[in-house]
């Protein structure tokens, strides 16, 4: 079971949306234990994505918190490693109608947070990400400027292996 990914500027509308009401903010990373076709970045680079975003946009940081969730196939388990966090909440902000389910049969208010617009998705940034297409003016500069480090890293260490 994942918690979704977002990395595209409706992170920015989310984030504000989540501080302007609320006193401290828990951003779930999940999928922490994946990295595959689904999740191209680790939990720690997804996380400094997100911290790149907050930096930028000067966010007080000492509201906000992370915290890493392993992937379960299982719903009921997946909210229980939720609900272990050592912090009380009170929302659970979502797009995905599972997480939402699963936070209202324990009684805890939930806020969609239709992240979905215009038919842009994680999924389709992650799908032109690949293939090097127009990706960039879909995710926050921060972010942009992530990736392309990360990719000229990989592009050096891929130069050094074959040298």
């Amino acid at each position: 079971f994942r918690a979704s990914k977002i990395v595209y500027p409706l992170l920015l509308r989310l984030l504000k949306k989540m501080l302007s009401g609320n006193n401290k903010v828990i951003i779930l990373i999940g999928s922490e234990n994946l990295v595959d076709e689904n999740n191209p970045f680790t939990a720690n680079e997804r996380k400094k994505m997100i911290e790149s975003v907050i930096e930028s946009e000067k966010f007080d940081k000492t509201r906000i918190r992370f915290a890493l969730l392993p992937d379960e196939k299982k719903d009921e388990k997946w909210m229980q490693m939720v609900l272990k966090i050592n912090e009380e909440f009170d929302v659970i902000f979502s797009n995905n109608p599972r997480v939402l389910l699963q936070a209202k049969k324990h009684g805890i208010k939930t806020i969609s947070t239709g992240i979905i617009q215009d038919n842009i998705s994680a999924t389709i940034v992650r799908r032109l990400l690949e293939k090097n297409l127009g990706w960039k003016k879909l995710v926050p500069k921060p972010v942009s400027e992530f990736i392309k480090l990360r990719q000229e890293a990989i592009g050096k260490s891929n130069k050094k292996t074959k040298g």
